[in-house]
């Protein structure tokens, strides 16, 4: 598909928009990363489940589905056609649910199109299948490689400090975890 071509300043403009949802990733991955408040009311813990995995959605059709509607942005529009898209492994069928292990990221079942399924769209496949306990920093970890590749890939005048800090913030969230 034939893209339009961008202004510098609409391609910053995305890349601002890039940063709402990375930054929406780090901050729903640093409140995972703590103890669980029992006392939280479940629509606040559920609120922030289904804005961590809209930001995953976002970030996936970002990087890695360069096939969608022709008004979404893509990494390749931004670090141009030679983007080496590098597919996580939870589409190869590596565990990102507790409750789902083996079915999630193989066949028919692609990782996108669970996230479809589950949170996008009211779905029979929602209904038919069990509640879903989302393995957060296992998908945070997928994303990390990838997004360090598109950010070490953009040209210098759409570099961000803003974004290269919520990456940062990834990359400790996901190090505080490994300690424990």
């Amino acid at each position: 598909m034939m893209t339009a071509k961008r202004s510098l300043q609409q391609k910053q403009d995305a890349i601002d928009r890039l940063k709402y949802e990375v930054k929406m990733l780090s901050r729903t991955a640093e409140y995972f990363s703590r103890e669980p408040d029992s006392k939280q009311p479940w629509v606040v813990h559920n609120s922030l489940i289904h804005s961590f995995l809209l930001a995953v959605r976002n970030l996936y059709e970002f990087l890695f589905r360069n096939k969608n509607h022709k008004d979404t942005i893509h990494a390749t529009e931004l670090v141009g056609p030679d983007w080496n898209i590098i597919v996580p492994r939870f589409e190869e069928g590596v565990h990102w649910s507790k409750d789902e292990p083996k079915k999630m990221g193989t066949g028919k079942s692609s990782f996108y199109q669970i996230l479809s399924q589950r949170l996008s769209h009211i779905t029979w496949a929602r209904v038919d299948q069990s509640k879903l306990d989302w393995h957060e920093q296992e998908i945070i970890r997928e994303f990390l490689k990838p997004i360090d590749r598109f950010q070490n890939a953009l040209p210098d005048e759409l570099k961000s400090d803003e974004l290269a800090e919520e990456v940062r913030r990834l990359h400790e969230t996901c190090k505080l975890e490994d300690k424990e």
